[in-house]
């Protein structure tokens, strides 16, 4: 079995839930607001990507950006690059 990127948030959500996960500029989001955000993106895009749709994302370097990547893995699709 294989871990993903998605096994990874969730145990870092768990396990470090407080802890500074990701800072841009001069915000950060604990792994526990990166996991609600990544929740919430997946439940918004989920209505629309289905596992082995190709996916691209054009957004600038932000939380959403990252949020939007990671839910889009954990919805199976593939990225086009």
């Amino acid at each position: 079995m294989q871990t993903t990127l998605d096994d990874v948030l969730r145990y870092n959500v768990l396990h470090f839930g407080d802890k500074v996960a990701i800072t841009i500029d001069d915000d950060a989001l604990t792994h526990a607001q990166l996991g609600r955000l990544v929740d919430e993106t997946r439940a918004l895009l989920g209505r629309l990507i289905e596992p082995g749709d190709r996916v691209a994302l054009w957004l600038p370097n932000s939380f959403a950006w990252i949020a939007s990547f990671l839910a889009v893995t954990s919805l199976a699709a593939c990225w086009c690059r």
